[in-house]
C-alpha cells in the first residue's frame, strides 16, 4: 500500500490548525470574565399590581414608597428612589456600583398620568 504524501501533509497542518487555534483561545482570551454586576433584587415587579403601591407612585409621595420598599431591601443595601415623567433622569451617585430597577406606571383607573420609579441600590460600605 501507497500512502499519499499530500494527504498526510494536510491532516498535519490541520491538526496544527486547530492546536494553535485552541492555544489562542486559551492563552488570549480571558480565563475568568470579572461579574461587573450583581443579580438583580427584581423588587419593584413584585408591585406592578398593587393598586396602594401605584397611587403611591402617581401621587410622588416618597415615603409612601419607602414602606413598601424598606421590609424587602437587605440591610446591606443602600437605597434612593427617584419618581419622574422623564425616563432617561438619573441621580448621580458617585463612587458606588449601583443597580437600577425601573418600572413604568401609566396611571391607574381613573387617571393616565405616567411616572416612572427608579429604584437605585449599592452595597454600603
Amino acid at each position: 500500500m501507497v500512502r499519499s504524501k499530500k494527504g498526510f501533509v494536510k491532516t498535519i497542518e490541520v491538526i496544527i490548525a486547530i492546536v494553535m487555534s485552541f492555544v489562542f483561545l486559551v492563552l488570549i482570551l480571558p480565563t475568568e470574565t470579572q461579574k461587573s454586576y450583581q443579580e438583580s433584587l427584581q423588587i419593584l415587579p413584585s408591585f406592578a399590581d398593587d393598586d396602594e403601591f401605584r397611587n403611591c407612585v402617581i401621587g410622588l409621595n416618597d415615603g409612601c414608597i419607602s414602606q413598601f420598599i424598606d421590609p424587602l431591601m437587605p440591610p446591606y443595601l443602600g437605597y434612593e428612589i427617584l419618581i419622574t415623567t422623564d425616563p432617561d433622569e438619573m441621580i448621580n451617585i458617585a463612587d458606588r456600583q449601583v443597580q437600577v430597577e425601573t418600572h413604568i406606571f401609566a396611571g391607574n383607573i381613573t387617571t393616565f398620568s405616567p411616572t416612572v420609579l427608579k429604584l437605585f441600590y449599592w452595597e454600603k460600605g
